[in-house]
């Protein structure tokens, strides 16, 4: 991974040199719910549904025809519930207590966390259908939206948007032997977390050099996030270019 860090380096240093850059909401999100021992109540709960709501409409969750839309700030709530239960807070050590005893079983619990916010929006979603008397989607909840929840939150996993999954069809094609799979699944999230661990190293040599640039020190799973989404993102600009 070393011949790419300048590209990762390079997204870092682009957030620290725009002020109030967009991208920085993942900072304030993550370290607020990084602090948050259990499921919060009254003020510390607006504040946390607000945090969560900020980062994914900066994260590009609130465009078209999201039906997020037509939700305010507190159907944000069990989605909170869900992310702070005890069961899932393993997932906030996961740089220090992974191994390759335990990777299978943890990211099992990602993808247990991932059903269960499924489920939480499906319902939201149902809901507001409903209330308007229309025809409820049958196509499943996004796994973009799950994956950027628990990206903002846990850091237990990538964004699977569809620049983190170019980059991740880049990577494979030039390094056949690695097993990544871009969609989304709990076999794909047992790849990645053996990818973090096979590269623990030079990832930690990584979290080092973007920490004296921001002052913060990321989880490795949000570097990996960055490795990838700003691979796939030179790639669809390159492309995007030669269809103009």
């Amino acid at each position: 991974m070393n011949l790419a860090f300048d590209i990762t380096l390079e997204f870092y240093q682009k957030s620290v040199d725009h002020t109030n850059d967009r991208f920085l909401s993942f900072d304030h999100c993550y370290k607020h719910f990084q602090n948050l021992k259990q499921p919060p109540k009254n003020e510390q709960l607006e504040i946390s549904m607000l945090h969560l709501g900020f980062y994914l409409a900066s994260w590009g969750m609130y465009r078209g025809s999201s039906f997020l839309l037509q939700k305010d700030y507190t159907i944000f709530k069990p989605i909170i519930n869900k992310i702070l239960d005890s069961k899932y807070q393993c997932s906030l050590t996961l740089d220090t207590t992974m191994n390759s005893g335990n990777s299978k079983e943890l990211a099992a619990l990602s993808f247990s966390l991932h059903e269960e916010l499924q489920n939480e929006f499906k319902q939201a979603r149902e809901d507001y259908y409903h209330s308007v008397n229309k025809d409820v989607p049958s196509e499943q909840i996004s796994s973009v939206l799950t994956t950027k929840v628990m990206l903002g939150t846990l850091a237990c996993v990538p964004a699977y948007d569809r620049y983190f999954k170019s980059g991740i069809n880049t990577y494979v094609k030039e390094n056949p032997r690695i097993d990544l799979n871009q969609t989304f699944s709990r076999n794909s999230i047992t790849q990645l977390y053996q990818f973090v661990l096979d590269n623990k190293k030079e990832l930690i040599e990584l979290q080092k050099k973007v920490e004296t640039i921001t002052n913060i020190t990321y989880p490795l799973l949000k570097l990996v996030d960055s490795y990838f989404w700003t691979i796939g993102y030179k790639v669809m600009k390159v492309k995007e270019e030669k269809t103009d």
